[in-house]
């Protein structure tokens, strides 16, 4: 089982340098590119000393393997409400993927709304487990490690169809395991990052009855509308936005059990027919 605290760590090489270690625990078709990211916005949190992230956004630069990565972190800007860090991981002297993130700092001025109500989900004790040996059929990812780090359990409500090409959605309340929460703004970012990630391709691929493609992330693009969350189930829903030319595209709302919006993403998808 993996730990999202100690898989995301990043160790200082030098000024501006670190190095991380890219763990098989999160492998689901290689490593989940959330989980990637992930690592990415700590060395960002470990170079600012700005409170938490605001928002990162990812490219995908070539497949990433298991083993160590080395990490580079520049400033764009800097100030004393926010500051701009690019970050390159790379892997055997190659790029693997570049995130740039916003840092900002605690209690900044401005107002309060929240005009994304959470849908009427029942609470997560009420709703069965997810069980992907069972659930995905003969999927091969099915055995894969991820599996073991997330409690997923999937919502419908009565109006909604669970059969494949009807609506490019998924819902569900997800618990990372062991824990949830890390006490580390930084590192309490990553499940939001992984579950906007991971869910994206799945929602699209409900949307057809029986999907050609496979779509790996181009990007992933998550902004975290308030300082990451320390409960232990979230409420994902994940809906496809459009497909054509090639590309396919969906976005993620991550709610907490009161109903707050906590982060937002977007992803767009590069398809290869099989």
């Amino acid at each position: 089982m993996g730990d999202l605290r100690r898989d995301t760590a990043v160790e200082l090489l030098d000024a501006g340098r670190f190095r991380g270690e890219v763990s098989p625990d999160w492998d689901l078709w290689g490593p989940v590119g959330g989980y990637l990211a992930a690592i990415a916005v700590r060395a960002a949190g470990a170079s600012t000393a700005l409170a938490r992230p605001a928002s990162a956004a990812c490219h995908y630069l070539a497949p990433a393997r298991f083993g160590p990565v080395e990490l580079t972190v520049t400033t764009g800007r800097r100030s004393r409400r926010a500051e701009s860090l690019r970050v390159l991981m790379a892997q055997r002297d190659a790029p693997v993927l570049e995130v740039l993130v916003w840092a900002v700092a605690d209690g900044l001025p401005g107002p309060s709304a929240d005009w994304v109500p959470a849908p009427a989900a029942p609470p997560p004790h009420e709703v069965p487990v997810f069980d992907p040996t069972q659930d995905l059929g003969g999927d091969p990812t099915a055995l894969t490690p991820f599996w073991k780090n997330v409690e997923i359990r999937q919502v419908f409500l009565p109006d909604e169809s669970r059969e494949p090409g009807v609506e490019p959605m998924l819902r569900s309340w997800e618990r990372y395991l062991p824990q949830s929460a890390c006490g580390d703004p930084w590192a309490d970012a990553a499940r939001l990052l992984i579950s906007a990630d991971v869910s994206i391709y799945p929602a699209i691929a409900k949307g057809f009855e029986a999907p050609a493609f496979i779509a790996p992330n181009l990007d992933l693009y998550v902004a975290f509308h308030a300082p990451p969350p320390t409960d232990d189930h979230l409420l994902i829903e994940t809906r496809g936005s459009a497909a054509g030319g090639g590309l396919v595209s969906g976005r993620t709302r991550i709610w907490s059990p009161a109903g707050d919006l906590v982060a937002s993403g977007t992803s767009q998808l590069l398809c290869r027919m099989f």
